[in-house]
């Protein structure tokens, strides 16, 4: 069992999502991540047991509702 994942192997694990989109989620506290770099250089590492977590919640987040389109219709004019 893996101990915990760089930013760049979750992005890829994940479909291939940007590694800023992974260290926004880390700096925005959705996913807890250990810093084995410096202040400076952070060299981030995300538990295994938290990437399932965060996984788990992500699924089970009901999905947005979009919008559905309505057919573009365009009244009848009425040339005169």
């Amino acid at each position: 069992m893996k101990k915990g994942f760089s930013v760049p192997s979750l992005a890829e694990r994940w479909g291939g999502c940007s590694i800023d989109h992974v260290r926004n989620l880390i700096a925005m506290g959705e996913l807890r991540a250990i810093n084995i770099g410096t202040k400076t250089r952070k060299t981030w590492i995300v538990p295994a047991d938290e990437v399932e977590a965060f996984e788990e919640r992500r699924s089970n987040k009901q999905q947005p509702k979009t919008r559905q389109r309505l057919a573009s219709v365009t009244p009848e004019r009425e040339w005169v």
